[in-house]
């Protein structure tokens, strides 16, 4: 960033000094590097999701469940593809309106791969008697 400042003060100071034409050259060829290295930056954007099993040890043994985290925003491509349902497992909205119920992780790893989410993290967290599993995937947008 100071190098950029530096730049700019530079090429002020040069604006000053020199013929217009020369300078305006100048002025846009760094108006040019600039937009060039903005629209760099945007093409490195990600999307995420977490996948969340939650484990609560019972007297019959672990008891799972399943949930999906994509964020809040509607521009997710994920959005309206999962849902979480009450009884701890999550359902898949196929585009021709059937649905399929994941009960365990084994079965979401493929699936969600297909919509281009790589498995980049896993962490666990407990709370009391509850443990959570947490699988972090990340999506490389265009």
């Amino acid at each position: 960033m100071q190098n950029l400042v530096w730049a700019v003060d530079r090429l002020w100071h040069l604006v000053l000094e020199q013929d217009f034409s020369s300078a305006m050259k100048k002025w846009l060829f760094l108006c040019f590097l600039l937009g060039s290295l903005q629209t760099i930056l945007a093409q490195q954007k990600s999307e995420y999701c977490i996948l969340r099993i939650i484990n609560t040890l019972k007297t019959t043994g672990v008891e799972s469940k399943l949930s999906i985290d994509i964020g809040t925003s509607k521009e997710h491509s994920l959005y309206n593809v999962f849902e979480n349902n009450k009884n701890g497992f999550v359902v898949l909205k196929n585009s021709d309106g059937s649905t399929l119920v994941i009960k365990d992780e084994i079965d979401f790893l493929p699936i969600i791969e297909r919509f281009g989410f790589k498995l980049i993290q896993v962490y666990t967290t407990s709370i009391l008697d509850k443990s959570f599993v947490n699988y972090l995937f990340e999506k490389k947008l265009p």
